[in-house]
């Protein structure tokens, strides 16, 4: 059936044009990120209990919630976190494969029947649920040059107000916010217990003053339905937006006439939601804003998108205020997919010179013309073409059916390679016979009544090649008899081979995924239980002054009060970023394992702090560490004291291991964060 493409190339021609077209397509359309999301789907249920602790938040917020969570549809375990700011972020994990939209909308109904158990300041704080998305792409700084005239919190209300939303307008990006807390403008009532105490003033006392004075409300209007000549609609100024405003707010009226305001006992003043942290980037009060990618969008596309309208966005933006892309992913297809195309070239390849060579070998052997030729080699090695390409599809297939992580890992590698071998099949069987049978030429024909014609150098050239390539072929040939004379020597080099392989396969680091030069490193930061945001924040500034001095160093981002390991807010805790320069103009030191440990080098002469160095995943998701993370679980309900100690002792233990470098823990027992 196969002579049709000989006999009418144009056909052959036709089908190896579509598969081109295809290939374009499927070029423009695939998604490019760096590697395929392997990592189990998992939702967020974060909840804010204004004024409490850990342990409160623990005991009033988590069980109710964590409760009703328990047995949702395909989960496979939960965490909570709660931090002393009174925020809890409770994570469900599930099973590989489940849909994350749906998996987020049951969670969701199971927290709705949790409600009405919380406290009522958790209510009015609101209670979200959201899908986590692990494709982190791109991270974009704003600084101010001048803090005397903009301070972090109005560069954080620029970015929320100008900026974030025209970035969540882009195609492709799944989410965009601040880093570090929120920062949205707030009027801020800093209460003076003296005061309180000599009025005998409550706290409660003086929400509810504010509650009942500064409130949204629909007054209605005058005349409808009546016999007025007109309708009057009221009109209410709703809640107060002015300092002033509030400090004339009467909390209540004394016995002898006199009122009594919110000045007398507080300090109004419009500042920030929160200050539990503080962002620079290379020593300059900042804000940082994260974009994650929606999965199976272009990552290009949506980098530059993000770019062409930061440019765009600058030309507007306050004097003094700068922005700073320091942070952005490789843009390619992802990893695996296009280690499966490098070794599909080859094997595409192959197949072609499997046609050639045999439409070659009977116009060497038995001079025949090119068409007979190809005619006669296709009926030879079609059936071997067709049982190699089932052989090699047969091996990569049963890849693409692994369960688990590995499964998802290399799906995309082993459909590659078997439509790349499938193709490939087809391409040997249509195009190449009809390639081979217009345009090879008999060379090996006797041409003695021609009169001899002086070579030129293009024919000089490939006469010389082919002799080389012929004496190259004869002494392989007399390689192979002599190995096949004295067979103990061939099977001996087999043996040494085997053995040589055992060896690497023992001695050779084993991983799920070697670690990358992602020009990027990141430090967790502790400082001693209870100490302020101030005092962290000295700590900081002696590190990023070390930080900015190294050579490989480009830009050095610090948020003082965020805890990155455990994705909580602390003011003893603290993360640095540092974007390393290109690899040519990183100095003396140029690997970044070795520049990991110059850097633990510098900060370990900080005192007042730990400092732990790391770099992130190659595959996200996971973990924010390039590293093993183990959970620890308290079932007995013993006190926290003696949890830790427990703790310690298990972090001995790991430590006298050889294979392990470090092991620590963010738990601390003498201070709940």
């Amino acid at each position: 059936m196969f002579k049709i493409f000989i006999q009418r190339p144009v056909l052959a021609t036709v089908i190896s044009i579509l598969l081109v077209i295809l290939g374009v397509l499927g070029l423009t359309k695939l998604p490019l990120q760096q590697f395929p999301d392997i990592a189990p789907p998992s939702v967020l249920v974060t909840a804010v209990y204004p004024g409490a602790n850990a342990e409160t938040v623990l005991r009033s917020v988590a069980p109710s919630l964590e409760e009703s969570i328990n047995g949702v549809e395909n989960m496979t375990y939960m965490s909570s976190t709660a931090s002393n700011d009174g925020s809890l972020a409770i994570t469900i994990f599930f099973k590989l494969g489940t849909n994350a939209d749906q998996a987020a909308v049951n969670v969701q109904n199971r927290v709705a029947q949790a409600t009405s158990q919380l406290p009522a300041e958790v209510v009015q704080q609101g209670v979200t649920t959201a899908k986590q998305q692990n494709s982190f792409i791109m991270a974009i700084g704003m600084y101010t040059e001048d803090e005397s005239k903009y301070d972090q919190t109005f560069v954080a209300n620029y970015a929320q107000i100008n900026i974030i939303p025209e970035i969540k307008r882009i195609p492709g990006v799944g989410s965009a916010a601040i880093f570090g807390g929120v920062k949205d403008y707030s009027m801020r009532v800093w209460l003076n217990p003296t005061q309180m105490t000599t009025y005998k003033v409550t706290p409660n006392e003086v929400m509810k003053a504010i509650q009942d004075k500064s409130l949204e409300a629909a007054p209605g209007k005058f005349g409808e339905k009546s016999k007025e000549v007109f309708e009057y609609v009221i009109k209410y100024k709703g809640k107060l937006t002015k300092p002033e405003e509030y400090e004339n707010i009467a909390i209540r009226a004394n016995a002898d006439g006199s009122i009594l305001h919110l000045k007398d006992v507080a300090r109004v003043e419009l500042g920030a939601y929160s200050y539990n942290s503080i962002t620079r980037i290379n020593g300059k009060k900042a804000i940082v804003i994260g974009i994650i990618q929606l999965a199976g969008s272009n990552s290009n596309d949506i980098q530059v998108a993000i770019n062409k309208m930061m440019e765009k966005s600058e030309k507007s933006f306050p004097a003094g205020i700068k922005k700073n892309i320091f942070y952005s992913t490789k843009v390619a297809l992802d990893q695996s997919t296009l280690f499966a195309l490098i070794l599909a070239i080859g094997i595409v390849v192959d197949d072609a010179i499997v046609v050639v060579e045999a439409v070659h070998a009977k116009m060497e052997h038995k001079g025949l013309g090119p068409k007979a030729a190809t005619h006669e080699a296709m009926h030879e090695i079609t059936g071997a073409i067709i049982s190699i390409t089932l052989v090699m599809a047969a091996v990569f297939l049963p890849v693409g059916f692994m369960e688990g992580s590995t499964g998802v890992f290399y799906r995309q590698f082993a459909f590659t390679m078997a439509i790349a071998i499938v193709i490939s099949a087809v391409n040997a069987l249509t195009l190449s016979p009809a390639l081979a049978a217009l345009f090879l030429k008999d060379n090996h024909s006797s041409h003695s009544d021609q009169p001899e014609v002086k070579p030129n150098f293009k024919q000089r050239f490939f006469n010389g090649f082919n002799h080389s390539f012929n004496s190259l072929t004869n002494r392989y040939v007399g390689g192979l008899k002599f190995l096949v004379r004295h067979k103990w020597l061939s099977m001996g080099g087999l043996a040494l081979i085997t053995l040589a392989t055992v060896f690497m396969v023992k001695t050779t680091p084993a991983g799920f995924i070697p670690t990358e030069d992602q020009g990027f490193i990141a430090i967790a930061v502790n400082t001693p239980s209870g100490t302020s945001l101030e005092g962290t924040q000295k700590v900081m500034t002696q590190a990023e002054n070390m930080l900015s001095k190294l050579d490989a160093s480009r830009d050095v981002t610090a948020i003082s009060g965020f805890n990155l390991l455990t994705n909580s807010t602390s003011p003893s805790s603290a993360v640095v970023f540092v974007l390393l320069k290109p690899n040519e103009e990183r100095g003396a030191v140029k690997n970044i394992e070795e520049i990991m440990n110059q850097v633990r080098g510098t900060l370990g002469g900080i005192s007042g702090g730990s400092f732990f160095v790391f770099s992130f995943p190659t595959v996200p998701g996971f973990s924010n560490v390039e590293a093993l993370d183990m959970v620890l679980q308290d079932k007995t309900g013993g006190k926290l004291d003696k949890f830790s100690g427990i703790s310690q002792q298990f972090i001995g233990e790991l430590m006298k291991r050889p294979e392990i470098a470090v092991a620590f823990t963010s738990f601390k027992a003498d201070y709940p964060q």
